[in-house]
């Protein structure tokens, strides 16, 4: 049964059952319009027949009325008289004005039907020029009004089309309950059928599969178009024949259209089951024409424009800026050669000018704050700060990556040479802890051996020197160490209140011998207001060591050695002076670098660690270090916050 439906032979049957099943449906349709129109439902058959047989013998004494009273007939031309039927008109006086032949015999005659109708007619010049029913009232003084009556034989129909017009309507009384379930039976049959349709189409006949049909190429689109354009044709066509031929044209193009619409839906299902509906259609084939040469256009486009940018870059931003200004006031220019006149032309030009400008400078003000942040957060030690460059573009965009490029250098740096200060105080601390290890075992015997009781004299002044070399290589390392962690940070700090004169009056009692036996002369001036500072004792006191220790050994013998404290500002300011023995032909920067003395024949005792010492430990406790050399004036300022 399937391989018979896929046959032509088949398809050729589901197309005429579906035709006829259509042409049923329309019959139905139509059948119960014209029911509820005529009041089949609600009207006897005798009344609908009736009036039926009164509205076709108005027709004809219409006629009648229209050949006898208007001015193209008259009472002495004959009227082509219909079988069956006799006319009489009387006017308003009811005084017979035409009559047929026949008419004077029908009305004597009782068996005959009688129908009456009002006529008016429209009068110009003693001339009726229009006729037409009147069943009102006569109002119209310019209007004319007859009587007409019609005199027929009940059992015989006037024409042969009054017969079919009677077996109509006995075949709608017939049927006026039965056309539902038959109009029913059809649609569900056409349902079926389309369904059927919709199923096979597209298969191969024998082997039921996908197979594409000879139109299979050609768009369905176009298919349709042409499909619409022949229906418009042909409906030109049929309106074009007279009567009877429009009624035949017009069911032959019904059952013609039926068919090809459902060869049109056919070849749909066939291609959608076949996934070229939208491929194969001509819109989509010259859309994707459109988008390839609009790709082609702006890829073109696209690479000029990228030309256009790349030779911008190359320009540099002042010349470029320039150019830009150049072309804006050229622009005005033959703007306003050409426009000037035009008021209306030259403000709307002004005001796009303004709504393109304005939001530009806007642009570039805020993108130069951004960078601006940028550069004074780098400026101010922010290693972390990022300048933002979403929504920059062009230089300002190179400009906050080249400053982000600066700041993870900078913190590189900064990281690379934390790691290898931390690098090189672990490796001193380390060295310096392998190195006391034994160097205490050379001292401690080196001891012993200076406390045996020998007869060589020698033997104890080697000891000795020994002792002393190996004590000053001690304090060599731990002064090292010490160094290496006041500058890491690496030292525990406990500041707490100090009052700073006390310092000053311990070094000076700590120092009294030393500064005697020195030759020197040491002056102190300190403030009767007590001025407290946060300080750890122990650290201030090594800043304090270091100091003195340096003043004594390398200040000229005579001379007077100063140790000041006063208030600057909210400061507390601590300040060393002396007068250097040898020349100073250094720079306060080279003398605070580690192991640099100021004598550099190095005849004195002492590693160049002291002024490095001091100036980390100060800083560790929240203080400042300032070393100034004028002369062979030696100054050094302390400066801690006044609590």
């Amino acid at each position: 049964m399937k391989r018979f439906m896929r046959s032509v032979a088949g398809k050729t049957t589901l197309f005429v059952a579906f035709t006829l099943c259509l042409c049923i449906i329309a019959g139905c349709v139509l059948g119960v319009t014209a029911m509820v129109v005529l009041e089949v439902y609600d009207t006897p058959r005798e009344e609908v027949l009736y009036n039926f047989r009164r509205d076709r013998l108005f027709a004809r004494a219409y006629n009648f009325a229209a050949f006898t009273l208007m001015s193209s007939g008259g009472t002495n031309n004959t009227y082509p008289e219909e079988a069956n039927t006799d006319i009489i008109i009387y006017d308003e006086n009811n005084k017979m004005i035409a009559s047929t032949s026949g008419a004077a015999a029908a009305a004597e005659d009782g068996s005959l039907d009688k129908y009456e109708y009002s006529l008016g007619a429209l009068k110009r010049d003693e001339e009726i020029t229009d006729i037409y029913r009147h069943d009102s009232p006569h109002t119209d003084t310019n209007a004319a009004y007859y009587s007409v009556v019609v005199y027929t034989d009940p059992d015989v129909p006037p024409d042969p089309q009054d017969g079919l017009i009677s077996k109509a309507v006995h075949m709608c009384y017939s049927l006026k309950y039965a056309v539902y379930p038959i109009g029913l039976g059809a649609l569900l049959a056409c349902l079926v059928i389309f369904i059927s349709l919709m199923c096979i189409a597209g298969k191969h006949p024998d082997t039921g599969e996908l197979c594409p049909g000879p139109f299979f190429k050609v768009p369905y689109d176009l298919i349709l178009a042409s499909a619409v354009f022949l229906g418009i044709c042909a409906l030109f066509i049929i309106d074009s024949f007279g009567y009877p031929g429009i009624y035949f044209g017009a069911i032959a193009g019904g059952i013609i259209g039926i068919n090809v619409f459902l060869g049109l839906c056919m070849s749909f299902a066939s291609r959608v089951k076949q996934k070229a509906l939208i491929r194969n259609s001509a819109i989509y084939l010259c859309l994707l024409f459109l988008w390839k040469l609009l790709r082609w256009l702006f890829k073109g486009l696209g690479g000029l424009f990228r030309w256009l940018l790349s030779v911008c870059r190359d320009i540099p931003m002042v010349w470029r800026t320039a150019l830009i200004t150049f072309g804006i006031c050229f622009i005005e220019f033959i703007v306003i050669l050409f426009c000037w006149y035009e008021t209306d032309v030259l403000l709307v030009f002004w005001i796009i000018g303004r709504l393109i400008l304005i939001p530009a400078v806007l642009y570039a003000a805020i993108t130069m704050r951004k960078l601006q942040k940028a550069g004074m957060a780098l400026a101010g030690g922010d290693l972390s700060y990022r300048a933002e460059t979403n929504g920059l573009y062009w230089d300002f965009k190179r400009h906050a990556e080249n400053l982000n490029s600066i700041s993870a250098g900078m913190s590189q740096a900064v990281e690379q040479r934390l790691k290898s200060e931390r690098m090189k105080t672990e490796l001193i601390t380390n060295v310096s802890h392998d190195i006391k290890t034994p160097l205490t075992s050379i001292i401690n015997y080196a001891s012993l051996i200076g406390n045996e009781k020998t007869d060589n004299r020698n033997i104890s002044e080697y000891s000795e020197v020994l002792v002393r070399q190996a004590e000053k290589l001690k304090r060599l390392i731990e002064d090292l160490v010490e160094a290496s962690k006041a500058s890491t940070g690496n030292l525990d700090v406990a500041p707490v209140p100090c009052d700073a004169a006390v310092f000053i009056a311990q070094a000076g009692g700590e120092y009294e011998e030393k500064i005697t036996a020195a030759g020197l002369l040491l002056v102190t001036n300190v403030p009767e207001k007590q001025l407290g500072i946060m300080a750890d004792s122990r650290r201030m006191w090594r800043v304090f060591d270091n100091l003195m220790n340096n003043i004594c050994k390398y200040s000229q013998s005579g001379t007077r050695v100063y140790l000041s404290l006063e208030a600057s500002g909210k400061d507390a300011l601590i300040t060393f002076r002396n007068t250097s023995r040898d020349p100073l032909n250094i720079s306060a920067d080279e003398l605070m670098e580690r192991f640099v003395r100021a004598d550099t024949s190095r005849n004195t005792e002492g590693n160049g660690l002291g002024l490095s010492i001091a100036r980390s430990l100060t800083e560790l406790q929240g203080g400042t270090f300032n070393l100034s050399i004028d002369g062979d004036l030696f100054k050094v300022e302390l400066r801690f916050p006044i609590i």
